[in-house]
């Protein structure tokens, strides 16, 4: 493989996931979803997992919304699936990651409860913990994810001078640790972190597989996912076009469509949207 650190990954045995695939462990990367798709040309298996501690060209939907974070702050990864065609990708998949994403997390800071905020990203209150990025190159599908675990410290919202995002740390400073990890305050701070970063990709890709491959779950997940559907029943302003819009859109969220799309009662009547986002 041509890039250095896709040669240098190192096979994290130790973290077990559902899928056939190998997960392998970056220190520092431009990109896991690039290098994934290297994997991916070179023949890796379908489920491979790409995880880095620190990534220079992070990013979200749109080229300028990037994933800052210091090395081992953050859980980054990326999988990816085959299919035979078009038709056989999972609908609503970036959706249905979300909400594996957000039942893995509540388990590192129950009492509280995640949210799931079309399309992409995963919420803790009104600030963004996760992202999920989906990328298709001819019959492949990667699964980019992003969840802000250790941070304390984020750049403001430009234009509004808030903090927009949250971490696992953030809501709940001592959350579940793998056993033999004694948490935040370590000696070995390095090491914990580590193990619990590998805790949570477990508990996602589990999740993942479960939403993916349990029947039950698979018929289920538009059900399922309203439960966690952020900000719905309430108003909200909808860009319809996402960055640049200004034609905003007022109405109440309803619910989620059989292909992931949103549903909105506005003046006009119930509207569905394939693109776009939520303003806060």
């Amino acid at each position: 493989m041509a890039d250095d650190a896709v040669v240098n990954g190192l096979c994290l045995t130790s973290v077990r996931s559902p899928f056939d695939g190998p997960v392998y462990r970056i220190e520092r990367t431009g990109s896991t979803m690039e290098d994934a798709k290297r994997f991916a040309d070179e023949g890796a298996p379908d489920g491979t997992v790409i995880v880095a501690d620190y990534q220079e060209r992070g990013r979200g939907r749109f080229a300028e919304r990037l994933w800052v974070s210091e090395a081992g702050e953050s859980l980054l990864f990326t999988i990816f699936f085959r299919y035979n065609d078009f038709s056989h990708i999972p609908e609503a998949l970036t959706l249905r990651t979300g909400l594996a994403v957000s039942e893995a997390v509540d388990g590192f800071i129950k009492p509280e409860k995640t949210a799931v905020k079309w399309p992409n990203d995963v919420m803790a209150g009104k600030k963004k913990l996760a992202g999920i990025l989906t990328e298709g190159v001819s019959n492949t599908v990667f699964i980019g994810v992003g969840v802000n675990v250790f941070q304390r410290h984020f750049p403001a919202n430009q234009g509004t001078g808030r903090m927009n995002a949250a971490s696992i740390a953030l809501v709940k400073p001592e959350p579940e640790v793998p056993e033999g990890a004694s948490g935040f305050g370590a000696e070995d701070q390095v090491a914990a972190r580590d193990a619990t970063r590998f805790l949570l990709l477990e508990k996602i890709l589990a999740e993942l597989d479960g939403e993916l491959n349990t029947e039950s779950r698979v018929f289920a997940w538009r059900e399922r996912l309203e439960k966690r559907l952020f900000m719905r029943g309430r108003e909200v302003v909808f860009a319809p076009g996402g960055r640049g819009t200004e034609n905003m859109v007022r109405g109440v969220v309803k619910g989620i469509g059989g292909g992931g799309e949103l549903l909105v009662q506005t003046a006009s009547g119930e509207e569905t949207f394939i693109s776009g986002e939520i303003r806060l």
